[in-house]
C-alpha cells in the first residue's frame, strides 16, 4: 500500500522503518500491519496486514497516519490511495 498526494503534501512508501515515525500500528487478535518487500506494487516496500495462518478469527488491524495538514483543499484536488487485497492460500 502506498499513500500519497500528488503535490506531495504527504507521501509514504514504507521503505524505511516500520511503522514510520508518527504512525500507530494497532490490531486485535492475530491481525497486525507489517512491512513487506515482496509483492510490492510501487517502490521497494509496502505495508500489508498479516494474519496467522491458523486463525479463522475476525479482527481489526489499524495503521494510522499522523495528522495531515491540508490547508488549501479545493474541489479540483485529488487524493490517491492505492491498495490491493489478496487472500493467502489455505492448506498449501
Amino acid at each position: 500500500m502506498i499513500l500519497f498526494i500528488i503535490s506531495q503534501i504527504f507521501y509514504e512508501g514504507f521503505e524505511g522503518n516500520f511503522p514510520p515515525t508518527g504512525w500507530t500500528n494497532t490490531g486485535t487478535r492475530n491481525f497486525k500491519w507489517v512491512r513487506r518487500t515482496s509483492g510490492v506494487i510501487f517502490g521497494a516496500a509496502s505495508a500489508g496486514v498479516s494474519v496467522a495462518q491458523t486463525s479463522r478469527d475476525s479482527g481489526t488491524a489499524i495503521l494510522q497516519t499522523p495528522a495531515i495538514n491540508l490547508p488549501s483543499i479545493n474541489p479540483n484536488d485529488t487524493i490517491i490511495f492505492s491498495f490491493y487485497y489478496r487472500l493467502p492460500s489455505v492448506g498449501g
